[in-house]
C-alpha cells in the first residue's frame, strides 16, 4: 500500500516524440480569465501565470483527447478538474 492509497503498476504514458501544435481559439482562452484572476485575487497576483499553465493544460487534454485543437468538449472537462483545484482553500 502506498502512502496515498494509490496502488499503480505498469501505468504506461504515451508522449509525443516531437512538438505538438494545439490550437487554442482566442473565444476559449478569454474563458479562463475570470478563473485565473480568481488565483491572482488569492495570491495578490494579477493571474498571468494561471492563463498560461490553464491555456496549457486546456492544449495537452485536447491532445489527450486526439485533437489538434482545444473544444468546447475540453473547455468542460477543465471545469470539471477545477473542482479539485480548491481555489477557495476549502477543506477537502
Amino acid at each position: 500500500m502506498h502512502e496515498q492509497g494509490l496502488g499503480l503498476k505498469n501505468t504506461k504514458i504515451k508522449l509525443p516524440t516531437k512538438p505538438i501544435d494545439v490550437k487554442l481559439c482566442e473565444e476559449i482562452s478569454d474563458k479562463l480569465n475570470p478563473i485565473a484572476m480568481k488565483i491572482g485575487e488569492q495570491f495578490r497576483l494579477y493571474g498571468f501565470r494561471a492563463k498560461i499553465n490553464f491555456r496549457n493544460l486546456l492544449k495537452c487534454l485536447a491532445y489527450r483527447n486526439q485533437r489538434k485543437a482545444v473544444t468546447d468538449e475540453d473547455f468542460e472537462e477543465f471545469l470539471e478538474l477545477t473542482d479539485y483545484m480548491n481555489f477557495d482553500f476549502k477543506p477537502i
